[in-house]
């Protein structure tokens, strides 16, 4: 096979430098990352206000797909319609931002779903044929409708910051392309790993106090459980309770629950005792309990001595993996 290389010399004029379509998107692609312009907190491109069977397109926004770059029209809202339901089942369509190669040119189009599924994947074909998209918005389209509502639409859109750094939140994150780098809203800042799943690289959720929902128990002044959640793992400080006021005679009480976001699929035991020195089984539950427990939950399962009314248990701190990222 021959090598070639372009721009090259236009043959009508050596002072000329040309490339077609095909040779454009393979140059500006591997520079220019998918996404729109601008931020995750503007009005979204793509929405709805019950006044027919379509979606409207925001003026003056912009994007890109593969390389190409794509505008509204700045003074005038565009409309786009959505094919009418009477399958029996809810059918949710994909709005997108579409390079179709036969005209090379980016408009907004609709991916139809299919009835009673999910919506459906954009279509990226890289041949130099066919259609590649980026997905805008979801639009559910229940049976019979005869208009879509503001709520039929969620955005799926996400953004591209002037570094060239996507922007987005936790439901318009793009496909995880290794290497890629992106940054949530909430300040969570992910890379996207060989194995194609997003990890994250910077966050940092401050100490979030935990509530004691047990009225059995209650917080020893200065000793408030707290969580944090750096970069993905948890620090939980367990703090130091009192046993309110009854007798803990049986082996089993919940003590708090641990927030979204900073709970584990395991179990994990906490070192703990009680005045006097008796040892006691603490433990944090995972998020699904097979055995009944609480999930969610730090709990005693254990102990070698009753807890009277009005005793410490002293419980060390953990740190572990969040497997509820949220």
């Amino acid at each position: 096979m021959a090598q070639d290389s372009w721009p090259k010399p236009d043959p009508a004029n050596s002072n000329k430098r040309t490339v077609d379509d095909w040779q454009f998107e393979r140059m500006a692609a591997a520079y220019s990352y998918d996404g729109l312009i601008g931020l995750p907190s503007d009005l979204p491109v793509i929405y709805a206000d019950s006044s027919a069977m379509q979606v409207k397109i925001r003026p003056g926004k912009s994007g890109y797909a593969r390389g190409h770059y794509w505008v509204s029209d700045p003074s005038a809202t565009d409309t786009v319609s959505i094919g009418a339901n009477s399958s029996g089942s809810t059918r949710v369509d994909l709005v997108v931002l579409q390079l179709d190669r036969s005209t090379w040119s980016v408009d907004v189009a609709v991916h139809a779903g299919t009835p009673g599924s999910l919506a459906p994947p954009p279509t990226r074909d890289l041949d130099g044929t066919g259609v590649y998209e980026v997905p805008l918005a979801e639009v559910t389209v229940p049976n019979g409708a005869s208009a879509i509502s503001a709520a039929n639409v969620v955005n799926r859109g996400w953004y591209l910051s002037p570094t060239g750094l996507i922007l987005c939140t936790a439901s318009t994150r793009p496909p995880a392309v290794f290497g890629r780098d992106i940054m949530q809203l909430d300040g969570k800042g992910y890379r996207a790993m060989a194995d194609g799943t997003w990890r994250i690289t910077l966050e940092d959720t401050g100490e979030v106090p935990i509530t004691v929902t047990n009225t059995g128990w209650k917080t020893s002044v200065g000793a408030q459980p707290y969580v944090r959640r750096v970069n993905g793992e948890v620090d939980l400080r367990t703090g130091e309770l009192e046993r309110a006021s009854v007798l803990l005679a049986d082996n089993r009480s919940y003590i708090y629950e641990v927030p979204k976001g900073f709970r584990s699929n395991v179990y994990r035991n906490i070192g703990a005792y009680q005045d006097g020195g008796y040892a006691c089984d603490v433990v944090l539950t995972p998020i699904a309990t097979t055995n009944g427990d609480p999930p969610n939950t730090v709990m005693v399962r254990g102990h070698s001595n009753a807890i009277a009314a009005g005793a410490s248990l002293r419980m060390h701190n953990i740190h572990y993996p969040a497997d509820d990222l949220s």
